[in-house]
């Protein structure tokens, strides 16, 4: 499988729109803003037609501020890749039990912290940061590609109960078993994989299956089975 690092204004500036447009499990975006100039900008472009909002974000991108920070990101992210790629594909075929069986995945940098993906291409986003909750590049890489994997053998699999969960629970149990990606794997990856904090009690019940079992079709199995134990622990937020 090979990869490519892309940086497309367009992308970005979409991912800032579709962001504020929509929520995920009911979260709102514009409060995972830390930096007090995005959160500006968020505000500026909320209610204003795609055309205004693209020539603000698009201003807002090119400028001193975050271009550099852009480009740094790309060189982390490079080497980063460069130095670990094939260690992190070997690694998650260990964990998972199945092959990364893809030709190119298209990885787009975004200045807005939503990482959505696209299946079909495929193609997810990495936002430009690597401290607290982000982590290196490559640990957002077998993030998504851990979800790439569930989709194409448990989401795509007719024969699989995966196949027959809602939306809302399927994101909740893919965001889930991501727990996997644990101290086990580092150096490959930075830090374990944090999870979202509602999830914390799910993610601790997958992990101690997990590590008791270290077998991801079973843990697939366990996570359906005590999922309605969990639904009514969900917060209408996705983040704390």
């Amino acid at each position: 499988m090979k990869y490519k690092i892309i940086y497309d204004i367009e992308k970005d500036i979409w991912n800032w729109n579709d962001a504020l447009k929509n929520n995920f499990m009911g979260y709102d975006w514009v409060e995972s803003l830390y930096d007090s100039q995005d959160k500006e900008i968020a505000k500026r472009i909320k209610n204003k037609s795609t055309k205004e909002s693209r020539v603000i974000l698009r201003n807002y991108l090119l400028s001193d501020n975050i271009k550099p920070q852009i480009n740094k990101y790309k060189r982390i992210s490079e080497a980063d890749f460069a130095e670990k790629f094939d260690l992190a594909c070997n690694s998650l075929e260990q964990v998972v039990g199945r092959n990364l069986d893809f030709n190119q995945v298209n990885i787009y940098i975004t200045s807005f912290p939503r990482c959505p993906y696209d299946f079909s291409e495929p193609s997810f986003f990495l936002y430009f940061a690597t401290d607290g909750f982000w982590g290196m590049p490559i640990d957002g890489f077998m993030h998504e590609m851990l979800h790439f994997i569930f989709i194409k053998y448990w989401r795509n699999n007719l024969k699989s109960r995966v196949s027959l969960l809602s939306e809302s629970d399927f994101d909740y149990v893919k965001e889930a078993l991501t727990t996997v990606l644990d101290k086990s794997i580092m150096p490959i990856i930075s830090q374990p994989d944090q999870g979202y904090p509602n999830q914390k009690q799910y993610r601790q019940e997958l992990h101690n299956f997990w590590i008791k079992n270290h077998d991801f079709n079973r843990l697939v199995d366990y996570s359906l089975d005590i999922l309605d134990e969990y639904k009514n622990t969900r917060q209408k937020d996705f983040f704390q």
